[in-house]
């Protein structure tokens, strides 16, 4: 129901022609970042959390060094909380066909109007 939420907030600021105050996308990406960690995806959570991040420190011109560091510390733990990835078995190729991972993924992706899923090497990238 919260994914579904969010996939509707983010249709109406694609549609809408006016562009979402800094504010508004804090408290987005504050709320996606949240339904992420509770959905258990770490790897949006971590991006959600570095584009709040970014969005801060581009954006605040009044941000104090103690909350830039505060959000800069939260991201990098954030990726950091991303586990490893498993090689894949047989049977775990066999269970769940790519194509539905990668279709729930590339939606994830779309709602954070990114160009390819991240990934914790990315995003350790980016930060």
């Amino acid at each position: 129901e919260a994914f579904k939420a969010i996939e509707d907030i983010h249709s109406f600021t694609t549609i809408s022609k006016k562009t979402p105050r800094p504010q508004q996308l804090a408290t987005y990406y504050n709320k996606v970042a949240l339904v992420f960690w509770k959905g258990g995806n770490y790897v949006f959570h971590a991006t959600t959390v570095l584009k709040l991040y970014v969005l801060h420190k581009e954006l605040k011109k009044n941000i104090t060094h103690t909350e830039l560091t505060r959000l800069s510390t939260k991201a990098l733990l954030a990726i950091l909380s991303i586990s490893l990835p498993t090689p894949r078995t047989q049977i775990d190729e066999r269970l769940e066909t790519e194509e539905a991972l990668n279709e729930k993924q590339k939606r994830l992706t779309s709602l954070l109007s990114l160009q390819e899923v991240p990934t914790r090497t990315s995003l350790i990238r980016d930060m």
